[in-house]
């Protein structure tokens, strides 16, 4: 039986066109499924990026985003977290540039905070590569975002830290006994951390990273992580700090919603922004872990001089 919040999501899919996501049948669509205190966070260095609060910027950022693409959305799973009035919603996105003609696809991870009626009170979107999404835009445009980019972050207040349910699944379990032979929020790459996650690893364990990092890429069991992480942790110092750790036992399912600190070595420069991990369980170990980063390019933009 679908949670109220789902029944939204779904009747929003039924009145909306999302072969045309910017589309006036889907903006009003939107527009009817949102509060009145509705907001919506969007990748910095985007050139609709920011913070959007009501119905009235969230149609001022739409039209932004609709004068530089044309877009469409692929629903594939909605996970409902109703103790938190949240559904994880991963779709699959294909936005093709107005001014260019080049088109890229990929996944994305929509976070969906609910109000007591249903209506959707805040989203936060988690492309899986924004460094890919810039490369279909024209130089003026790229150059343009790259300018305004503010890529300052406060966790917001919707996303402050949570608790566990009152039943954990062993998945759960697993998961915070790891964290706690860990030391995630002090140096997530320190041999203590490392040793902690191969621990909880399967032998055929996988990762799927965003591809314009240095260390992007899908690696395939845990002597190939720990050589994609060797080379994570030689460019970044990196530090984690769990706020929701969702638990999803029907799908061997956690979804981690984090924040992230990231500080070149070469270069000295920090970034700190929200991610989300799907950390999928066999037999309370992960087999399988997909990244959603924030912003790929800002954290780029730390490597450079």
């Amino acid at each position: 039986m679908p949670s109220r919040n789902v029944e939204t999501l779904l009747r929003l899919a039924g009145e909306a066109d999302y072969a045309d996501l910017t589309s006036e049948q889907t903006n009003r669509a939107a527009i009817d499924a949102y509060s009145p205190s509705f907001t919506l966070l969007e990748p910095p260095s985007l050139p609709q990026a920011g913070l959007f609060h009501g119905r009235g910027e969230w149609q001022a950022m739409h039209d932004r985003m609709r004068a530089l693409w044309q877009q469409k959305l692929t629903v594939e799973k909605r996970w409902d977290i109703p103790c938190e009035n949240v559904v994880a919603m991963r779709t699959t996105m294909e936005w093709t540039a107005n001014a260019t003609g080049r088109s890229a696809s990929w996944p994305t991870i929509e976070l969906l905070w609910f109000d007591g009626e249903a209506r959707i009170d805040h989203i936060e979107i988690f492309h899986s590569d924004t460094a890919l999404i810039l490369t279909t835009l024209d130089d003026e445009t790229r150059a343009a975002a790259a300018a305004a980019c503010d890529p300052s972050y406060t966790t917001p207040a919707h996303a402050a830290l949570a608790v566990d349910p009152p039943s954990p699944s062993r998945n759960l379990l697993a998961y915070r006994a790891m964290q706690h032979a860990a030391e995630f929020e002090d140096d997530i790459t320190s041999d203590k951390s490392r040793q902690a996650m191969w621990d909880n690893f399967t032998d055929d364990y996988e990762i799927i990273e965003p591809a314009s990092l240095p260390h992007g890429g899908v690696y395939s069991g845990r002597e190939e992580w720990a050589s994609m992480n060797a080379t994570m942790r030689s460019l970044w110092n990196q530090k984690v700090r769990p706020l929701h750790v969702w638990d999803v036992p029907d799908d061997d399912l956690i979804i981690l919603y984090s924040e992230m600190e990231w500080t070149a070595r070469a270069t000295g420069k920090t970034v700190t922004f929200p991610a989300v991990e799907l950390l999928f369980y066999t037999d309370e170990k992960i087999s399988k872990v997909e990244m959603f980063l924030q912003d790929t390019q800002v954290i780029l933009g730390t490597l450079e001089p």
